[in-house]
């Protein structure tokens, strides 16, 4: 059975073991992907009144087992957001917290749905 989450978007951290983030760009033009560091790759927010949104982006290159592509982190994209203010962690897609990442390709079989 599936459910929807009634969580804030501020539950969705960084997760440092799976996302990665836009590091550069090669001399060919592509992606260059790498850990984020959060003290060099995000913005400082208000905790008193904003919260950090990462808005996931959909890779074209990597993908997993099931065929949903790997997401990134863009940190030109990664904003301040005023707290009810709504913010979407991928985009395109949907987050999938139970399995933690996030999924382009519906319909998809996940536990729970952030929304």
């Amino acid at each position: 059975q599936q459910t929807r989450s009634t969580m804030q978007v501020s539950s969705v951290p960084l997760n440092a073991d799976m996302d990665e983030c836009k590091v550069g760009i090669s001399s060919s033009g592509e992606n260059i992907y790498g850990r984020c560091d959060p003290a060099i790759h995000f913005p400082t927010c208000n905790n008193n009144t904003q919260y950090i949104c990462h808005n996931r982006i959909n890779r074209r290159d990597k993908f997993y087992p099931d065929k949903q592509p790997f997401y990134y982190i863009d940190p030109r994209r990664t904003k301040c957001y005023n707290k009810g203010q709504l913010c979407r962690p991928c985009s395109p897609g949907r987050y999938c917290l139970s399995e933690q990442r996030c999924i382009l390709h519906t319909p998809y079989s996940c536990n729970v749905w952030f929304d």
